[in-house]
């Protein structure tokens, strides 16, 4: 865990190569001591695939997700919490490259899965307050400080809070 643990901080300073690298060392590790359909593989999978995505490389980073969800479908099940996660991190991707019907399909799929396997008191809330993805998670924070979303995200890679500076006084006083 902790060869991700530090791409993840690395990728979230914007070290991309770096990130890359730790992620891929980390993939090969889990691959070499647990194989390739270990949980723990498959997210390291899965991380690669987000990294390349963010890095604009839209197909390989395709290709993994993809490996990871038919790999996460097959041995998890189709209601798994991981392949759920999986298959909306690829929706996500579709969406981001442009493919809507391939990304509603993947987003309708998880979505009629998740209401089909979780108790009906917990769905509503299941469904309107858990964010699989980040950025689902960034949207929210925007929309709790009442931001522009994208704002979150870009506030905290420069450093500076992403809370209107008239707001932060008012707390102060």
């Amino acid at each position: 865990m902790l060869l991700s643990d530090v791409a993840e901080l690395l990728r979230r300073a914007g070290h991309a190569e770096e990130s890359a690298a730790l992620f891929t060392e980390s993939l090969n590790a889990r691959k070499a001591s647990y194989g390739p359909e270990h949980p723990l593989t498959l997210a390291s999978l899965n991380h690669v695939g987000l990294l390349l995505g963010e890095q604009g490389q839209l197909e390989e980073a395709k290709a993994l997700m993809a490996e990871a969800l038919e790999i996460r479908r097959r041995v998890e099940g189709d209601a798994a919490e991981g392949t759920l996660t999986a298959m909306n991190n690829l929706a996500a991707l579709l969406r981001t490259e442009g493919d809507l019907a391939g990304a509603e399909r993947l987003y309708q799929e998880a979505m009629a899965t998740r209401r089909a396997t979780m108790p009906t008191s917990q769905a509503r809330w299941k469904l309107s307050t858990r964010p699989s993805s980040r950025a689902t998670k960034c949207t929210r924070r925007c929309e709790r400080r009442r931001l522009p979303v994208g704002r979150a995200s870009q506030s905290r890679r420069s450093g500076k809070s992403a809370m209107p500076s008239w707001k932060r006084r008012s707390r102060t006083t």
